[in-house]
């Protein structure tokens, strides 16, 4: 029976799918008038062929098939066009009906996990029963890996157990280093350890430690001999070279899968090669191992499993939704109202839970909003304090960021956790770790809310390989860090890693080295030496399992295939229509608003002309924000993306003080948006003859506008790009004349000195430092005033 689209192609002939579908006979030429579109030649002649060695159908018309089509393809292609069909499993069932195939069972597809586990331990309920097992494995081993699923209690096993056996472990301390400042308070909290995190500066003496992985850096500095000396004689040494002390890396496959967010990596890794031994633990080790088995010498991956299973979920849905974002929070409200359970909502987009979190609001719903800058507002502190010491969630629907996703105890019943991921969040330790939230086994429910697309096509039926992504990654990084290590012998003689550092700095932006920048690594010797590109083989793995799993992101056999390991009694995945919510219609001054930024934006004109039109008659602050926007966005393309500084300023505009805060977006025609059009900018400057009140780069005294000292320092600095030279003192003095004749000032040839239009002396040096500050936002700089590129 054939079950898989591959089968299909290769068991069934493209001459058999044409008579099936059309009744048409091919003679051995293999040439046809094309069964799709016919022909309208007065002859019939053929327009189209089959070849019937590749088993593909080919119309020799532009627009018909779109090239070559295997049989999958063609009768996809004819179903969906002509037969109105617009659904994959629609195809698979026409398919399974017409040709006796099996298509659609497919769908139920269940992957094969590999096991890389060196041992598997079974308990009944907790770590803590086979504690005795685990320690004698680091004893052992060094360096272990322990996966345990969520609620089998393996950081109170840990926490408890290293702590009730240290005088056994010959150690001097323990240190737990975890990602989150919300699991350092849970342990310090519940487990009697001293916190060392936030604004904390000094290591704890106590023995028994409990970090965030940001802290890294500060362990290590005291690690260092001179430091310890230096504090020896106002405080016990807490920690030298010699101390013996094991490291506990919690919720270790961030180091994987967060590498970029949770700290100074390289200092973790210094942590754990120095300490005497090393317990890696997550319950999702699987990436975890394959990546870092060899980088941090993993001897052994242990598994804890029950020895019968729990379910923490009584049911997950899988709902596949328009990617409309109002759409989306149409959906999230609803379910809301209709659930009856507490609701936790997971999103990693603070800014359209802010908006849902106003909208529920307005309904009169019970709704906390929790994330990383906000959670100890004096508003949400009590939720947030609810979750981390009492473990239950206070309001009936909690929305939150990704800070209560890992780590975090819910102990309440009757729970429903919603998690939206988009093509470029989706990611299997994030699912895992999202579910697992709730601990208890009555009344809970999931909603795994992802994107659909309108036309599925055949290549969203086959599911890629993760291996390809992996050798495509390797292979290119390698070959890119060949090039630089190259690139560094022929040109330079150093081998001082600053300057190593920064021409990788420089060169990072080339096209030839940014695909690939990020998987880089600049490395050294043990006396800081002999610096060398080489490949950060773990950021590399992370790199293709992110890129497979975008890639697969619409298939829904890879979706169900990610959660095998959920303990949910049930999975089911469906599709939703929705309809779109109606467009407010825009207010009249809003609308006339928009057409006259269309018009200036595309007219290349100037902001002021349509300043002067409204100043008087439109409230700026009552603007609708999201309109002007929407507007901008459409036209980005003429428009240079302004420095993120720009975001935090507020224009005055013909100093009537009316506050645009979206006016950051709006950019004037001076502003050069490739270096080409710097020569347009010379020739115009001095056509200038009235006003422009956009203060864009403007640091400092200057009563000058901010397009005329952005003008005048991108003509007079963009030579020093090419050459990377220091900018010169004439440079500066240049862009100063220009500012100061525009201010209407003059020279005093007799008092060799610079007045401004009101006939006092102009302080050239305070001119001088505003310059500097403002070329530093412009471009980037090195502290000796060399210029690299534009921001």
């Amino acid at each position: 029976m054939i079950t898989s689209v591959k089968e299909f192609n290769n068991n069934i002939n493209i001459e058999e799918v044409i008579y099936k579908l059309h009744g048409i006979t091919i003679d051995k030429t293999g040439d046809l008038i094309c069964p799709i579109h016919g022909t309208s030649h007065k002859k019939k002649k053929f327009n189209s062929s089959i070849d019937r060695q590749k088993n593909i159908f080919r119309c020799w018309t532009k627009n018909c098939t779109n090239g070559a089509v295997t049989p999958y393809g063609y009768i996809d292609y004819y179903l969906r066009n002509f037969m109105g069909m617009t659904d994959f499993k629609e195809v698979y069932k026409f398919i399974d009906d017409t040709f006796k195939t099996n298509l659609h069972k497919e769908f139920n597809y269940e992957p094969k996990k590999k096991n890389t586990f060196s041992k598997v331990i079974k308990v009944n309920e907790y770590c803590s029963e086979v504690l005795n097992v685990v320690l004698d494995e680091v004893i052992q081993h060094k360096n272990i890996l322990l996966n345990a699923g969520t609620g089998t209690g393996k950081t109170r096993a840990l926490a408890e157990g290293v702590k009730e056996n240290f005088k056994n472990l010959g150690i001097d301390k323990v240190i737990y280093i975890t990602p989150r400042a919300s699991i350092v308070e849970e342990i310090e909290h519940t487990y009697k350890y001293k916190g060392f995190y936030k604004n904390d500066s000094v290591l704890p003496c106590e023995s028994h430690i409990v970090a965030t992985s940001h802290k890294a850096p500060l362990i290590n500095l005291q690690m260092d001999i001179e430091y310890i000396n230096f504090m020896s004689e106002n405080r016990e040494i807490i920690l030298d070279k010699s101390t013996n002390y094991m490291l506990i890396i919690d919720e270790a496959h961030l180091l994987l899968s967060a590498r970029n967010i949770i700290g100074n990596v390289k200092e973790i890794e210094k942590l754990i090669a120095n300490a005497k031994y090393n317990i890696f633990t997550s319950a999702n080790t699987e990436h975890f191992y394959n990546a870092c088995k060899d980088v941090y010498n993993i001897k052994n991956h242990i598994s804890i499993e029950r020895k019968l299973k729990k379910y923490n979920l009584e049911n997950l849905y899988v709902k596949r939704i328009d990617s409309n974002k109002e759409v989306k929070r149409k959906y999230l409200k609803e379910l809301c109202k209709t659930e009856k359970n507490k609701k936790l909502i997971i999103y990693n987009n603070i800014y359209e839970l802010k908006i849902l979190e106003k909208e529920l609001k307005s309904e009169g719903l019970d709704v906390a909003l929790i994330y990383s800058d906000i959670k100890d507002n004096n508003d949400t502190i009590d939720f947030y304090k609810g979750i981390i010491e009492e473990s239950t969630l206070k309001a009936d629907i909690t929305l939150c960021t990704s800070v209560i996703d890992t780590g975090i105890n819910i102990n309440d019943n009757n729970v429903t956790t919603i998690l939206i991921e988009s093509n470029n969040t989706l990611d299997d330790i994030t699912i895992n770790q999202s579910f697992a939230r709730v601990r208890t086994t009555k009344g809970n429910k999931g909603y795994l809310i992802l994107d659909t697309i309108k036309n599925k096509t055949e290549k969203h039926s086959i599911i890629s390989k993760f291996n390809s992504f992996l050798h495509s990654y390797m292979s290119l990084s390698k070959l890119t860090c060949d090039m630089f290590n190259e690139h560094m012998f022929n040109n330079y003689d150093s081998e001082s890693f600053e300057e190593y550092k920064t021409v990788w700095n420089i060169l990072s932006g080339n096209d030839m080295y940014k695909p690939y920048a990020d998987l880089l690594k600049i490395e050294t010797d043990q006396f800081n030496i002999n610096p060398r590109m080489t490949i950060d083989s773990i950021k590399v793995y992370n790199k293709a399992r992110k890129q497979h799993l975008q890639n697969n992101y619409y298939n829904d056999n890879f979706i169900l295939s990610l959660l095998d390991d959920i303990n949910a009694k049930s999975i089911n995945l469906s599709y939703v229509e929705i309809d779109k919510p109606k467009e407010k219609e825009e207010k009249e001054d809003v609308k006339n608003f928009n057409n006259d930024l269309k018009k200036i934006i595309d007219n290349n004109d100037n902001i002021v002309l349509l300043i002067n039109k409204y100043n008087f008659n439109i409230n700026f602050e009552s603007l609708n924000n999201t309109d002007i926007n929407n507007l901008i966005k459409n036209h980005r393309s003429k428009l240079k993306k302004l420095d993120k500084r720009v975001s935090n300023m507020i224009k005055l505009i013909d100093n009537k003080n009316i506050e645009v805060s979206k006016a950051e977006y709006i950019i004037d025609m001076y502003n050069a948006y490739s270096l080409e059009k710097a020569l347009l900018i010379k020739k115009r400057v001095n056509e200038i003859e009235y006003p422009i009140y956009n203060k864009l780069y403007l640091n400092g005294d200057f009563t000058g506008i901010g397009d005329i000292i952005y003008i005048s320092i991108r003509k007079n600095c963009d030579c020093f790009i090419k050459n990377r030279n220091i900018v010169t003192k004439t440079a500066i003095n240049t862009i100063l004349a220009e500012i100061i004749n525009y201010e209407k000032g003059y020279w005093n040839n007799e008092e060799k000195c610079w007045y401004d239009k009101n006939d006092k002396p102009v302080k050239i040096n305070k001119y001088k430092k505003d310059i500097i500050k403002n070329i530093e936002l412009i471009y980037d700089c090195s502290k000796e005033f060399k210029i690299y590129k534009l921001k």
